[in-house]
């Protein structure tokens, strides 16, 4: 398995965690890994997470390359734009992911999270015309391979 799997399971992991705040039951979701964020109608019917990856970039430090992955943990549902009680929920959730991924941690032995951030949150497009909510925030994982 890629190394940006790997990162991309530990994200998974995290966010499925039962203990994290967002993790309640009226807002509970299954995050998964994959390679896109396109989803059918009835999927969007709950609060659909996916973490996929993006980019590397590499940088020789002496003995060793580290490394920053990027990662995208995509949200979307749909939901009647005319409901600011749903849409200021979803924004809730990600806003308490972003939270957390702000503040550096260990994900897995060698790799951690370095920060995050949110890619333009809301797309009006998609709210009004598809009734459907979609926010996007970009998680940063360094590491170092010798």
């Amino acid at each position: 398995m890629s190394r940006e799997t790997q990162i991309a399971d530990a994200l998974v992991t995290e966010l499925n965690h039962a203990a994290r705040p967002w993790n309640i039951p009226s807002s509970a979701f299954t995050a998964t890994r994959g390679w896109h964020t396109v989803y059918t109608p009835t999927t969007l019917r709950t609060l659909q997470v996916r973490v996929v990856p993006l980019d590397l970039e590499e940088e020789q430090v002496r003995d060793f390359t580290d490394m920053t992955y990027s990662m995208a943990i995509d949200f979307q549902q749909a939901v009647d734009p005319d409901s600011n009680t749903a849409i200021d929920a979803l924004a809730g959730i990600v806003e308490q992911v972003g939270d957390y991924y702000r503040t550096p941690h260990s994900l897995i032995a060698g790799w951690t999270a370095i920060g995050c951030k949110l890619v333009d949150s809301q797309l009006f497009n998609l709210l009004h015309r598809e009734r459907h909510w979609e926010a996007a925030l970009i998680v940063r994982v360094r590491g170092a391979v010798l």
